[in-house]
This record gives structure tokens, sequence and C-alpha cells, in this order.
């Protein structure tokens, strides 16, 4: 998969193969000219190219770093969550996919306040990138429960996010995006 042209609310992604690719709400890409975040799970037929609604998540930054994104982790549910409100409600009401790019802004900024995160471009990536060891403690403590194909946060006894699939292959190969989106949260609650 490849993503090419776009602005800052959409990108062009390319499925160069010959089976569909799930891209998950939440999905952050890293490079070309902004890290984006993308607003809704798209899937992409094959052979195809599809323009997917993205919110930038790197504020400070508009020059090419790289060429192509590269897949930079998940993130966290509440902007997950306020990207989901805002895309329903903008295909509800205007028939397109809107996402308020000041407040995901905003909510960047809070989230690398919170994890105590210094971020000379305001990139969402840099908790990945500076809290390395801790999300990686994470990923060892929440490994893939076998079989499953859906997983509820419970956050001091309350349901705080719930991502189904249709295949436990499809939880598998995103089962390490997920946790470090929901890692992102309680690094920044324990910090």
């Amino acid at each position: 998969m490849l993503f090419r042209s776009g602005s800052v609310p959409t990108l062009c992604a390319r499925n160069l193969g010959s089976s569909p690719i799930l891209i998950p709400d939440g999905s952050t890409l890293v490079g070309c000219k902004q890290n984006r975040v993308v607003n809704v799970s798209i899937l992409l037929p094959p052979k195809t190219s599809t323009p997917i609604p993205v919110s930038c998540v790197e504020r400070g930054r508009w020059q090419f770093e790289t060429r192509q994104f590269s897949p930079g982790g998940g993130s966290d549910r509440k902007l997950r969550a306020r990207m989901c409100q805002e895309a329903t409600a903008g295909l509800l009401e205007r028939r397109r996919v809107e996402v308020d790019q000041l407040a995901v802004w905003s909510h960047v900024d809070e989230v690398l306040g919170a994890a105590g995160v210094a971020a000379p471009t305001a990139a969402y990536h840099e908790v990945h990138a500076q809290r390395r060891s801790s999300m990686k403690s994470y990923q060892k403590a929440f490994p893939y429960p076998g079989g499953a194909c859906g997983v509820a946060m419970l956050l001091d006894g309350s349901v705080e996010g719930v991502d189904l699939f249709d295949a436990a292959s499809t939880l598998e190969s995103l089962w390490e995006d997920l946790v470090l989106g929901y890692a992102v949260h309680e690094i920044g609650r324990a910090h």
C-alpha cells in the first residue's frame, strides 16, 4: 500500500495488492510533510486508489521528511472517539467526513503535556518515540489473547473502549497498534 498525493484533510491511498486492506480509524501515518491520523476505518479494495480522510497530528512541520508515510502506531481512545463523533455528524449532516483540525491539535497538545513529552513540531508520534520503553512494557504485559476477535478496555472498572473485528486474524494483525493506543492514554495518566 502506498500513500501518494494529498492535502491536509485527505490522502490518496493505493492498494497495489490483490486483497483488500483494512486501515483502522486512529492509525497514525508518519512522514511526508506532516504526520497524520486516519479519521475513519477504511477498507481499500484491491488494485485501487482511494481518497481517505485524515487529520494532521504534527502542527509545527510542513516540509518533506520522507516521500512516503510509514505506520506510526495507534492513537489514544479519546482522539479516536472524538474523530468518530465528528465524522459521523459530518456524514449525517453534510454527507462528508469532517473533523475539527484545531480540536485535534489541542488534543495532541494535551497528550504531549500529560506524557511529559517535548516535541518541537508538536508531533503526536513523539509520545511513541520518547516513551518507547513504556510502550514496550505495555506490549509485553498485554499479549494478543489467541483466538479473540474483539477487545474491551476497562479502566478502574468501567468500559473505556471496545474494538471488534471480523476475525481473530484481523485483531491479531492490529493488536500491537491497539495496545500502543491504549498505552498512550495510560502513560499520560501515570506521568
